[in-house]
């Protein structure tokens, strides 16, 4: 199942109003004694033990859900179930595009970014001079490094091949893929330089016990799809 299908929105209430209804269904829960504890009616969100009630009955909601999708009874929630472990230890990632989760028990997704490219610019350009260079190519992101150090992400990845071929000769900006800025990132730390996602797959193939190394950015500023 792809909970996508069904949830478009995971802060704690939203999430709470989908699982609510069908095809979900909530347990039913009362107060052990009278005026203590929680009930879904509290609303007392960003208070840490009513966000841990809400994400476990959440979670409840959800689990019924697999095991009615796997034919099977609804029963208890086991962390050792095979419908769970999918999901265990997965920490889902806010405003990341192309990495869903960070993987708490194992290597973290490395995406193909060869839609990416890093840019080095005036420091009085702006969000809307990006978006204006690359209007050829379609709707674009922008995630600013610093003043003068962009990323800048194709929505239609089938014009990545004809983006150097087309910008980078030029005496205004540098471009480079994103896969060479890691790489010259790396050297400048004196670090080896990481498989593509193409390598690390045919690696996988080769040697089940190699695994490729962990993304490693500076910090990020703020995140733009178009003009301010």
């Amino acid at each position: 199942i792809s909970f996508k299908d069904d949830i478009f929105n995971s802060s704690l209430k939203e999430l709470l109003t989908t699982v609510s209804e069908k095809p979900y269904s909530l347990p039913k829960i009362t107060e052990r004694k009278s005026g203590h504890g929680y009930l879904t009616t509290s609303e007392k969100y960003h208070e840490a033990g009513y966000d841990a009630f809400i994400t476990g009955l959440c979670l409840i909601s959800m689990h019924r859900r697999l095991r009615k999708i796997m034919g099977k009874n609804t029963g208890a929630v086991n962390a050792d179930a095979g419908e769970i472990k999918p999901f265990l230890n997965k920490l889902y990632l806010m405003k990341v595009q192309d990495i869903p989760y960070m993987n708490l028990a194992g290597e973290d997704t490395r995406p193909n970014r060869s839609h990416v490219f890093h840019l080095q610019i005036p420091q009085e350009w702006k969000t809307a001079d990006l978006v204006q260079l690359f209007s050829q190519f379609g709707y674009v992101t922008i995630s600013w490094i610093d003043d003068t150090s962009v990323f800048v992400a194709l929505k239609e990845k089938v014009f990545a091949n004809t983006v150097l071929k087309t910008l980078e000769y030029n005496n205004t900006y540098t471009i480079s893929t994103y896969e060479s800025y890691l790489k010259r990132l790396l050297a400048n730390r004196g670090e080896p330089a990481p498989t593509s996602a193409t390598e690390s797959k045919e690696s996988a193939n080769v040697s089940a016990t190699k695994t490729p190394s962990k993304l490693d950015l500076p910090p990020r500023r703020d995140m733009h799809t178009g003009p301010p």
